[in-house]
């Protein structure tokens, strides 16, 4: 068991010193605040263990004495039998006889209550228990008198007052499905995510680097046998992220992990050309794919100016969140260099042509659209559409599904449509 402990203990790469860790304190600093309520739950549950619940020894005694003393429980006394609180309850409008409502105990009492009370009469029933829970409060330790008319009238301008501001049925909106992002022009941008198994104690980091078109020019999946928590792997995979980019000679990149905790750690005032932002885990598919299985133990290996296949897919999907344009934009991620691309579109030769006509919701990502194809050799042609049954069929199945497919074969069920369009002569236009 030490020795695991031990294993799990993060080095650093600096020659640093030693110091003292309180590792009750997820910043490692010890506090009077947090010293005392680590003391305070050691010495509760030392008193749970051998006193409460056995009966051995002296103190058993004395426990037995309590637990069978004849006497009303505070609980219910000051909630229903207490002639005082009475008057509140008369003074409230839930016309509640409270001491007729049988209950040995709180928990018991109140269970009855709200089979007997309905609808809005519940959230006023809970507001009195809270008011005089207040008021005893107020009495004891800041010596204030009690009133019962007060008290019921602070009791409906409280609930009224929070029901205004909480309206029924209010909910927050939902955010936004987040999506990977390109880095700016002249910037690399890096993703970065840790998978951990508490059952075994192991876990995986993935990093993954993509340049300005989005093409994966570096990946990293590595296992760790000894893993202290979550946090760790996601620590671990942000310091494999930025050595890897030192070792490259990368000074301008961007770093994204889907942690916030490691996020705001890492986010100092220094003197550098890179950043660290949080990214939700949605657009975080590369990295989380190459963590999840180097913490399976399947991947444990650093690929440069390449990708794995393992995660052409994911590169795929991410790629067609970036742009307009998907045919160029994948030809870009493949690194296809020459390319013709045949279209039904008459509309689409035309925005080619002439840019000023695309509609200006897509104007933008369509002038980046034509920024890449100049980077490539590309020709463009229009065709008729009993020529197109393949790519007709794909769009088709597009329309029907929600995200993005990639196959690295044929599905079977475009085998016809392949066959018809490799047979069929084509009549082409050209422009």
């Amino acid at each position: 068991m030490e020795v695991e402990l031990i294993a799990r203990i993060p080095l650093s790469l600096r020659d640093s010193e030693d110091r003292l860790i309180w590792h009750y304190d997820k910043k490692g600093c010890y506090t009077v605040r947090n010293g005392y309520h680590v003391a305070r739950v050691a010495t509760n549950h030392v008193s749970r263990a051998s006193s409460s619940s056995g009966s051995v020894g002296v103190q058993g005694k004395y426990w037995r004495c309590i637990w069978n003393a004849r006497i009303p429980p505070k609980g219910i006394h000051l909630f229903r039998d207490c002639d005082v609180i009475g008057w509140l309850w008369m003074e409230s409008t839930l016309g509640l006889k409270v001491k007729n409502v049988p209950g040995r105990r709180v928990e018991e009492w109140v269970l009855n209550v709200i089979d007997i009370l309905h609808g809005g009469q519940r959230d006023l029933f809970f507001m009195v228990l809270w008011v005089i829970w207040t008021e005893r409060n107020n009495a004891i330790w800041n010596g204030t008198s009690f009133n019962a008319c007060n008290a019921a009238k602070w009791t409906v301008t409280l609930l009224d007052d929070y029901q205004k501001q909480h309206p029924a049925g209010f909910s927050k909106h939902a955010r936004p499905k987040a999506k990977w992002q390109l880095p700016p022009t002249g910037r690399l941008k890096i993703n970065v995510d840790g998978s951990y198994r508490p059952e075994c104690g192991d876990g995986g980091i993935g990093v993954v680097v993509r340049d300005e078109v989005g093409n994966c020019i570096a990946a990293m999946a590595r296992y760790y046998p000894h893993v202290l928590s979550a946090i760790h792997m996601e620590a671990e995979a942000c310091r494999a992220g930025i050595l890897l980019a030192i070792h490259q000679y990368w000074n301008a990149f961007d770093l994204e992990s889907d942690c916030s905790l490691v996020v705001a750690a890492l986010q100092l005032n220094v003197e550098d050309r890179s950043e660290i932002r949080h990214i939700f885990r949605e657009a975080n598919g590369v990295a989380n794919r190459l963590a999840h299985l180097a913490s399976l133990n399947y991947l444990d290996d650093i690929w440069l100016e390449e990708s794995p296949m393992i995660i052409q897919d994911v590169l795929y999907e991410d790629s067609c969140t970036t742009a307009r344009g998907q045919a160029i934009n994948v030809a870009l991620v493949r690194r296809w260099t020459h390319i013709w691309l045949e279209t039904d579109s008459i509309l689409a030769l035309r925005y080619f042509k002439n840019p000023g006509l695309i509609p200006w919701r897509l104007r933008t990502s369509w002038l980046n659209c034509l920024h890449k194809v100049s980077q490539i050799t590309f020709r463009m042609t229009q065709f008729f559409r009993e020529g197109n049954a393949l790519a007709d069929k794909f769009a088709r199945y597009g329309a029907s599904n929600v995200g993005a497919v990639w196959w690295r074969t044929l599905p079977s069920s475009f085998l016809a449509e392949f066959g018809r369009d490799l047979s069929s002569r084509i009549n082409y236009r050209f422009s």
